[in-house]
């Protein structure tokens, strides 16, 4: 008994000594546990230190002025308010060379007389006949002085119009308060302007961008020949709204995007009866508008690239001109393209890209030895006439938007480049020998790809033939706010006639087309037209500086540049939205497509 109770009290001692020795153990993690705590608690610390260090460090690097453009710290590139910064290291974006930005330019402002050099004699036949032509005593007459340029003023506008941005603008022929647009989406519409909500849309002409749009003058009905992206040329009556197709570049439809086939121009010769259009391989085509087929074909351009514009000599409707994306401008005669067409009348032939001239036959390189020509000769280059059609090239730096003869006399020649110049040929003679230009305009109209292609466009009611319209790309701060001009520019001196500002257009108008007979200028930007109108000279109720629209223009604005147009709130503006719920059928926190500087919507 006695050694069992030693034994019990044995245990229960032991008992306690695990009690303790657990208590202590339970003691010692706690205080583990209150340890890790505070190397937790230190270590958020140091984390929160070095978050607020790297923080400051970040407000450190924003603060040193890097430039987003070229990395280089020192300057800084963008938008400043409604000012555009360009990069210092970086080519001007106005005249393309280094030295100086946009706003220190020499070129922003052109002097009268700028680039000016003699043009040389005549040679050839048809260049001889011009010149029979243009030196007669009719024509030597002096001309009229220049008329003085009325200030313009938007006073009307339909706001989304079209669905996609508008790319061709052609007034009525009949009807002068009518102008016709087309845009990307092969949309044509007609708008009456002076009722403003009143107007005409042809939604089923094409599936594709149209290109070009030119009034057939010899048919009854007002009817005009359009070509599309979609590779057709149709006719289209405006009264009826019915169209026939005359060619079809893609006869089996899609296959791949490399054949595909696109007509990028469109011009009508009234003298020949007939429809010339260009296409996306470098092939001018001659179609018959009366029995709506192609009459012949030709390879003016190199295979692969864009007849991106064409031009009709007003007075000599066999001498073309063609601007291409191989930088080149083209001048040939049609003649060259078929006898046939001046001397037997148009005859049609089966259309397709195996069509060629019938000249190509007699005595000219084939398509063939065409080509092998033209793999040999640089892109933009200047090279020997390869065809007999063909009567010069004048060689460009990049892309010609846009190539047209003077409306009148036709004694001008203008191309609108990519490279931020408008190239004037005082004479005709001049660019049919090949010689360069007499005037190089330095003009910002280089585009992005979210915006139709700048082309300038003569005044026909200038008799002196020396003024044209054309957009412009770079912005002007106008108060506060970055307004695009629409240029009013002379071609015999390169020096801009009027700058055209309006607070109700703040957006960019690549597309503009002056009235044929009333001072008046259609502008398309975006899905929209706005119309500009004359302001009366004697408005003496009207203070000079004044802005139309809800901010005021500051004294410096108002002492404007030499041709620029003050705001002034005279004529009442009228605004119709043709699609109220364009805004309501977008999808929500969906992502639209990337904009740079002065990119505009579809």
């Amino acid at each position: 008994m006695a050694k069992r109770q030693r034994l019990m009290v044995h245990h229960h001692h032991q008992e306690e000594e695990d009690e303790e020795s657990s208590e202590g153990e339970e003691e010692e993690r706690g205080q583990f546990c209150d340890a890790d705590e505070e190397d937790e608690e230190r270590q958020d610390g140091s984390q929160q230190q070095r978050q607020q260090q790297q923080g400051s460090k970040i407000k450190i690097k924003l603060a040193s002025n890097i430039c987003k453009v070229c990395g280089q710290r020192g300057h800084s590139a963008g938008f400043q308010g409604s000012v555009y910064v360009d990069c210092i290291n970086k080519p001007c974006y106005l005249c393309k060379t280094l030295g100086h930005t946009t706003a220190t330019c020499p070129y922003r402002i052109i002097s009268p007389g700028f680039g000016v050099k003699p043009a040389s004699g005549p040679q050839g036949s048809l260049a001889r006949s011009i010149a029979m032509r243009e030196v007669s005593p009719s024509s030597s007459k002096s001309l009229p002085c220049p008329p003085r340029q009325p200030k313009f003023q938007v006073s009307a506008a339909i706001m989304k119009l079209h669905t996609r941005r508008v790319t061709v603008l052609e007034f009525h022929p009949q009807r002068e308060n009518v102008v016709l647009s087309a845009d990307k989406k092969g949309g044509i519409a007609a708008w009456d302007f002076a009722k403003v909500n009143e107007r005409t849309l042809y939604s089923d002409c094409h599936k594709y961008l149209v290109s070009g749009m030119k009034h057939v003058s010899w048919f009854g009905d007002p009817t005009f020949a359009t070509g599309s992206a979609d590779g057709t040329a149709k006719l289209l009556d405006l009264e009826c709204g019915l169209h026939s197709q005359m060619i079809d570049l893609n006869p089996n439809g899609y296959t791949t995007e490399k054949e595909w086939k696109m007509v990028n121009s469109v011009e009508v010769s009234t003298d020949l009866k007939a429809i010339i259009c260009g296409d996306s391989d470098g092939r001018v085509h001659i179609l018959d508008p009366r029995q709506k087929r192609c009459v012949t074909s030709l390879q003016l351009h190199k295979t692969g690239n864009k007849v991106c514009c064409l031009g009709i000599h007003p007075h000599e409707s066999r001498l073309v001109a063609s601007g291409s994306n191989d930088h080149t401008v083209r001048l040939f005669d049609v003649r060259g393209f078929c006898s046939r067409l001046l001397d037997e009348g148009i005859r049609p032939s089966a259309p397709g890209p195996s069509t060629v001239s019938p000249a190509v036959g007699s005595g000219g390189p084939s398509g063939d030895q065409q080509q092998q020509q033209q793999k040999k000769q640089p892109r933009g280059g200047k090279s020997h006439v390869s065809h007999p059609a063909e009567i010069a090239q004048l060689p460009h730096p990049r892309v010609v938007n846009a190539v047209s003869f003077s409306p009148i006399t036709g004694q001008r020649l203008l191309t609108t480049c990519q490279d931020n110049r408008l190239r004037v040929w005082d004479n005709t003679l001049s660019a049919c020998n090949g010689d360069g230009p007499n005037r190089e305009i330095v003009h910002s109209h280089d585009f992005n790809r979210y915006l139709s292609p700048f082309k300038a466009e003569w005044d026909p009611k200038d008799l002196t033939e020396s003024n044209f319209v054309i957009g412009r790309y770079i912005s002007e701060d106008h108060g506060g706010v970055a307004l695009h001009a629409c240029d009013i520019i002379r071609a015999d001196t390169g020096a801009y006639t009027a700058q055209l500002f309006d607070y109700n257009l703040p957006t960019i108008s690549p597309v503009n087309k002056p009235h044929p007979t009333r001072d008046l200028i259609v502008s398309g930007s975006s899905r929209s037209l706005f119309l500009w109108s004359r302001v009366a000279d004697d408005e003496d109720d009207v203070e000079e500086g004044a802005a139309v629209g809800p901010r005021d223009t500051s004294a410096a604005e108002s002492s404007a540049a030499p041709g620029r147009h003050r705001l002034q709130p005279r004529i009442p503006f009228t605004l119709y939205d043709a699609d109220p719920d364009s805004e309501k059928k977008k999808p929500k926190g969906g992502k639209g497509k990337g904009k740079g500087k002065g990119s505009d919507s579809d």
